[in-house]
């Protein structure tokens, strides 16, 4: 496994949300409102410091965690891929100030079962530099 970079942490928000006017939130800015998780991604109460967690919502699917935010139920927070991978019309995305960003790694099996594995780990290792193809 290798670290290939790094992505700040945002806060998603429904679309009419009073944060909607700010630059950038704090996690203490969302600690008196639901957070909803999702089970298929990495954000946990753990990110708040000890008696500042929040209440939490947890759902199955990033479509299902898009919903609940766009209704107004709830916030919620992501690494900034998601911005651009899931588009919500009724959700905005905006930088989360003090929450540690999210390393992305590349994890791939010791003994390569496909043939294409050295070739694609070649090819993140030259355009990111953070690989070296071992397969």
């Amino acid at each position: 496994m290798r670290a290939l970079y790094r992505e700040r942490r945002l806060v998603a928000v429904p679309e009419g949300d009073p944060l909607v006017r700010r630059a950038a939130v704090r996690l203490a800015d969302l600690a008196d409102r639901p957070v909803v998780l999702c089970a298929t991604a990495a954000t946990t109460t753990g990110l708040w410091p000890e008696g500042q967690r929040p209440r939490t919502v947890e759902v199955a699917n990033v479509d299902e965690w898009l919903t609940v935010i766009a209704t107004g139920d709830a916030v919620g927070v992501t690494a900034e891929a998601t911005e651009h991978s899931h588009p919500h019309p009724g959700v905005r995305y905006l930088p989360l100030a003090d929450a540690p960003p999210v390393t992305v790694r590349l994890a791939w099996p010791r003994v390569a079962t496909h043939p294409a594995t050295r070739t694609f780990l070649d090819h993140v290792r030259r355009t990111t530099g953070a690989v070296r193809a071992q397969a």
